[in-house]
């Protein structure tokens, strides 16, 4: 008689039918079968036992970290990150909380990764369940370790990997404690903004009073207010240069995002902010 086993992965079930005895899979051993595929997992069973001895120095608060992991594969040579010629790449992302934060921080590590084109496959958000689909054009996968460090700027995490093909891959993104590495503005203090390349983006901890002062621009403010979740509180486009404005920043609020009504270009010399 045959037992069945039952793996689960971001919310798929995978079987497989061993032998007379059931036969229980480590977690990391699952986690690793995830990264480099089953033909490989088999093939390398040895060398894997090998630098896998001690599975507690590849655990985080008691579950396997796909970094570390990944990490060592790769050392060893069993994780291996180009995939030969330029190719579609396709990259499933979840994640469980706020859709904004969760597509902010996403599509900014992807620039940041130096994937300057992509093409958005498919968005779905089920309450807080959240999955982000895109095609780019590459020669390899992403690095584990790059992706991870990126990604903690913003306070997320890693906690799933796996390789659905050479060139699919899956990620699963924790955001629960997730804040944007923006600019952080401290009660009674004030800084100058350089020329932007992008939208400015602020964080405050309570609400106050804003002050901007513009010289030598033409800037027709563009200001929006978010909370924690990115959600939209309130925003002013004001159609008329300001040398100087002041604004009262609602409650809730945790994040500004600070802009021009027409064009960035209008802000030639950045712009200087109090907050109290």
């Amino acid at each position: 008689m045959q037992n069945k086993i039952s793996i689960f992965f971001l919310g798929t079930s995978f079987s497989f039918l061993l032998g007379s005895a059931e036969v229980s899979i480590s977690s990391i051993s699952s986690t690793i079968e995830g990264l480099i595929g089953t033909d490989t997992f088999i093939k390398n069973r040895p060398l894997i036992t090998k630098i896998f001895t001690d599975e507690d120095k590849f655990l985080s608060e008691g579950k396997p970290d796909p970094v570390l992991i990944a990490s060592r594969l790769k050392k060893n040579g069993l994780l291996k990150l180009n995939i030969g010629k330029t190719q579609p790449v396709i990259l499933t992302f979840y994640g469980i909380g706020s859709y904004p934060i969760f597509a902010k921080v996403l599509f900014e590590t992807i620039a940041e990764l130096g994937y300057s084109k992509y093409r958005i496959i498919s968005t779905a958000s089920y309450s807080t369940n959240i999955v982000i689909q895109i095609e780019v054009k590459s020669d390899s996968i992403l690095d584990p370790e790059l992706l991870s460090e990126i990604l903690q700027k913003d306070g997320c995490n890693i906690t799933s990997i796996k390789k659905d093909a050479n060139n699919k891959w899956s990620y699963q993104i924790d955001t629960s404690t997730a804040e944007l590495d923006v600019t952080q503005l401290k009660n009674g203090s004030a800084i100058q903004l350089p020329t932007p390349i992008t939208d400015y983006w602020l964080a405050v901890e309570k609400n106050g009073i804003l002050d901007f002062i513009s010289t030598g621009n033409e800037w027709y403010p563009f200001i929006s207010f978010y909370d924690k979740k990115l959600s939209l509180l309130q925003s002013f486009r004001l159609d008329k240069k300001h040398e100087t404005l002041t604004l009262k920043v609602p409650k809730s609020v945790k994040y500004i995002r600070v802009s021009d009504m027409y064009q960035l270009n209008n802000i030639k010399t950045g712009l200087r902010v109090r907050f109290e």
